[in-house]
């Protein structure tokens, strides 16, 4: 029985010669891939160096925002990406940078345009609050009732601590579209706290505001503190005392005002001055057939 030869391909090349051209094919492919790899991993590592590490190093040596130096980071990040995946294109022979640098940015266009409309939306609300600067780390912040100290601002949440100490991740639309209070941005912070007295204490009890507001180190003397009446009631009258404190936070607010209070009415009691000193109470009636009006006047 013999053995037919392998029947030779119409286009005239033999079967070696075929296995070698896949051979050789596959070889390539490989080597452009490892090197590819390799390159991606180099340049990405040297990108990040320079660009990230030192750009961050560089601006927080100048005290820059941090959220700004947040942003750049991300930024360098990025970039280093793109830089590393076009020179490793490039160098594994399938194209130029030019080509794969635009390759990169298509992808990264289209990659965000699939993404999810409030990403997009944090991000630009993001990039208007740290431009506009309505707020910044370490800034006490109020808004929709609700308030905290900022630890962080990123692109896409703004992250605060409420004086429950709890952290809250804050979409950065919900803080660009609502009305935001910052308390202490013009580095001072007027503290109002409203005291009633007798008809015949204003004077004295005007005097004791001030004093005991000026006993304290945290109070400003301009603009100095001031008292304004506010309300007359039947017994009483209103006197908003306004104080001014420099350098605010939460915790510095609560304990000047708590102390200040505290003080104010010590005195009060140790003077004599009441809201209502002599109280009185008016009562009365009228008979049904209107034969008889009686009113008296009796204190309590």
């Amino acid at each position: 029985m013999s053995i037919q030869p392998p029947q030779l391909p119409p286009w005239g090349l033999q079967i070696d010669e075929i296995v070698a051209l896949f051979e050789g094919q596959q070889t390539s492919t490989l080597r452009a891939m490892f090197v590819f790899v390799v390159a991606l991993v180099v340049v990405y590592v040297l990108a990040r160096l320079v660009l990230v590490r030192y750009g961050t190093k560089l601006l927080t040596e100048r005290h820059v925002d941090p959220s700004i130096v947040s942003l750049a980071s991300l930024a360098g990040q990025i970039v280093s990406a793109a830089l590393a995946f076009g020179v490793a294109f490039a160098v594994a022979g399938f194209g130029s940078v030019l080509t794969a640098l635009s390759a990169v940015s298509g992808a990264i266009v289209i990659a965000l345009g699939l993404a999810a409309n409030d990403l997009i939306a944090n991000l630009l609300a993001g990039l208007y609050i740290i431009n506009e600067r309505l707020f910044e780390v370490g800034d006490w912040i109020e808004w929709d009732d609700k308030r905290g100290r900022v630890e962080q601002i990123s692109l896409r949440v703004t992250r605060v601590r409420t004086f429950d100490n709890e952290l809250v991740a804050v979409p950065n639309t919900e803080l660009a579209n609502t009305a935001i209070t910052n308390p202490v941005a013009f580095g001072r912070l007027r503290i109002s706290v409203q005291f009633d007295v007798g008809y015949g204490d204003v004077d004295r009890a005007t005097a004791i505001i001030k004093e005991e507001a000026a006993a304290f180190e945290e109070v400003l003397s301009s603009p100095s503190p001031s008292v304004r009446i506010t309300e007359l009631g039947d017994t009483y009258v209103g006197l908003k005392a306004r104080i001014w404190m420099g350098r605010p936070s939460r915790s510095d607010f609560n304990r000047l005002r708590t102390r200040y209070i505290r003080n104010v009415l010590r005195r009060f009691e140790r003077d004599g001055i009441t809201q209502d000193p002599n109280p009185v109470r008016l009562t009365g009636g009228i008979d049904v057939d209107g034969r008889h009006d009686q009113r008296r006047r009796t204190p309590t």
